[in-house]
């Protein structure tokens, strides 16, 4: 027995089973849980967009697909800003009857597109999903929308950290770290909620909008709701996941921070930024160095990089999985239209990596 809420007083109902599944399922995805999932749809969703999907094995809830339906198109919730993993909850074992209360929506539902992403390669309804866009229905495609590098933390630091590949990160590390003893006293620092946190968390907001005005795109705080959503994190505690803030402070101010969240086994290094005004560090990397130590002294079996590919992960990092995007259309057209801008997306995107007038172009463009 399935059922579709579309409200958020008829998703309140679904509270007990919800918490039930995530801890049943061994989920390590703090966004699959309902404390992330009332937060978020209480602070951004809107009655009627809703169209969270439950299946019942008579009281039990064995699956949960969080979607949306907005102007024709089925979505998870969530917001591309956040750079948050989407994803189907339900039991080990249920995943084939978890895709197919999705195809039963499909069937219910009126929609001109699928859009479902991100989805993580190596969460196991990844395949069902893949087997059922795969076969032909709706003009289904999949597509990789990065990689996602990752830490084991399973085992020794030391032994990680003094590995050959890691020379060259050691000795900027080094010098980083020669360089700040040269301008005063640093240290490393953390909390998850009080004044601590949220010290580090306005220092974050600072350099992260400065940075960003540098960068392609805009800065996740530069709306003020995302910011605010961010702070009230600091202030209500969660059972499922736990918010980390960390910084590296220089004579008693801070000059790097990071946004962190962790999950049953991971540890997902989320919303990082840096004061860009010191010269000859790399604030940056000894951050991460004391970050990923820490996260080696704790239970933690991985260090989640999150979402994206830029090359410093890798210097980290010592495996990696895809971040999946499936794209289906109920018109063949749509269907065929899609793939052909995918198509000259991709050639205009290796066309801008080989120009530095297109990147600047790019650049401008991002900020509109």
């Amino acid at each position: 027995m399935g059922v579709a809420v579309r409200t958020i007083q008829e998703l309140e109902g679904l509270e007990s089973g919800w918490r039930e599944l995530f801890a049943k399922s061994g989920s390590n995805n703090p966004f699959e849980s309902w404390d992330w999932t009332i937060r978020w749809v209480t602070s951004f969703a809107r009655d009627g967009d809703l169209l969270v999907l439950a299946d019942y094995d008579g009281a039990t809830i064995t699956a949960i697909a969080p979607l949306r339906l907005t102007g024709g198109t089925l979505s998870f919730l969530g917001d591309p800003m956040f750079a948050d993993y989407a994803g189907i909850l339900c039991l080990p074992g249920m995943e084939q009857a978890a895709t197919a209360m999705l195809a039963r929506t499909l069937q219910n539902q009126s929609w001109r597109r699928i859009d479902l992403a991100p989805v993580r390669a190596i969460e196991p309804f990844s395949q069902a999903l893949a087997s059922f866009f795969s076969a032909g229905k709706h003009h289904g495609v999949q597509e990789i929308i990065c990689g996602n590098p990752r830490i084991d933390t399973g085992g020794s630091f030391q032994q990680y950290y003094s590995a050959p590949s890691k020379k060259k990160l050691r000795q900027e590390i080094r010098t980083t770290q020669n360089n700040l003893d040269r301008l005063g006293t640093w240290r490393y620092v953390t909390a998850s909620s009080g004044p601590e946190a949220h010290r580090i968390f306005g220092a974050l907001t600072q350099f992260h909008t400065r940075r960003q005005a540098g960068k392609v795109g805009t800065s996740i705080f530069d709306d003020s709701e995302s910011t605010e959503f961010f702070r009230r994190l600091l202030d209500s505690p969660s059972t499922e996941f736990k918010i980390h803030l960390s910084g590296i402070e220089l004579n008693g101010t801070l000059v790097s921070a990071a946004y962190s969240i962790s999950c049953g086994d991971s540890f997902y290094y989320w919303i990082p930024s840096f004061d860009q005004t010191i010269p000859r560090v790399s604030l940056g990397k000894l951050h991460l160095k004391c970050l990923v130590e820490e996260c080696f002294s704790e239970p933690y079996q991985w260090f989640d990089f999150m979402g994206g590919d830029e090359s410093y992960k890798y210097q980290w990092s010592d495996s990696n999985y895809d971040l999946l995007r499936f794209v289906a259309h109920r018109s063949a057209i749509a269907a065929t239209v899609y793939r052909q801008r995918s198509l000259w997306r991709q050639r205009l995107k290796d066309a801008k990596d080989r120009s530095r007038s297109l990147q600047w172009l790019w650049h401008k463009i991002s900020k509109a």
